[in-house]
């Protein structure tokens, strides 16, 4: 998966999103990974966590609007699900 990521058309520098891939072997739930990321203070903004076993095709553009129209009339509100 990093090395697809890495290849795709979302890894050129014109690129209006950045993919990174982590891996991390000790997360086994959604906490795990926030406390892991949280850990190594690598979220600055907005960002979609999906599961390693994820793979799909979508546009993640309205689940990314729709949380930041969340946080424009909530501003506690820190997470969406989709």
């Amino acid at each position: 998966m990093s090395k697809f990521c890495r290849k795709s058309k979302w890894s050129e520098l014109a690129s209006a999103m950045t993919i990174t891939v982590m891996v991390s072997e000790t997360c086994r739930s959604l906490g795990d990974a926030m406390r892991d990321l949280d850990g190594k203070a690598v979220i600055r903004s907005d960002f979609i966590l999906v599961s390693g076993e994820m793979v799909a095709n979508l546009n993640f553009l309205p689940i990314l609007e729709h949380h930041r129209f969340e946080t424009v009339t909530d501003v506690c509100h820190v997470i969406s699900n989709a």
